[in-house]
């Protein structure tokens, strides 16, 4: 499983938990030591657990490079940052993390797209995953498509209250 925007490794630790190996990627340093703690907190070795302080888009071109696959790829960015190479906004530039990310998935393999983005509407975000895909040579479907949980309170009265959104993607080849 290779997770991008690390943070604290979330991700990895459930991922680690249920077997599998993991890469964590965060452009942070302080992130790498955040899933160093939580690997230990959850009495997890990082033996065949990988961590890279790297922009995920620099991540790519090394995947590339190195022909590395991955059976799921996360993908969860803040809704905008800043680094010393470029400005990263989730409207803006989601398209290219999703154009990115497709070529070093597996076969019969899984992207888990996520976003925070409070003026991203789930149709929206869902529409712009398709498209970026259908650009792509391979066939996919969309295994799920989410948003909070029912039991999370929000109000059709102020929408940003409904923040969160969350695609699955299957690749069938």
């Amino acid at each position: 499983m290779l997770n991008l925007f690390a943070y604290s490794g979330g991700f990895s630790v459930a991922a680690a938990k249920n077997g599998m190996l993991t890469t964590s990627v965060d452009i942070a340093k302080r992130s790498l030591e955040l899933i160093e703690q939580n690997f230990a907190l959850n009495e997890l070795t990082l033996d065949d657990h990988y961590r890279y302080t790297l922009d995920v888009f620099d991540m790519f071109k090394y995947c590339y490079r190195k022909k590395l696959s991955y059976d799921l790829i996360v993908i969860d960015p803040p809704s905008f940052s800043r680094s010393k190479k470029r400005r990263f906004s989730v409207k803006k530039d989601y398209h290219e993390l999703v154009s990115g990310a497709e070529p070093i998935v597996s076969a019969n393999g899984y992207l888990l797209l996520s976003t925070n983005a409070s003026d991203y509407t789930l149709p929206q975000f869902k529409k712009m995953i398709e498209a970026a895909l259908d650009k792509q040579s391979r066939d996919f479907k969309f295994v799920e498509v989410m948003g909070l949980p029912k039991d999370f309170k929000t109000t059709n009265h102020y929408k940003p209250s409904k923040y969160l959104k969350v695609v699955l993607v299957k690749f069938l080849d």
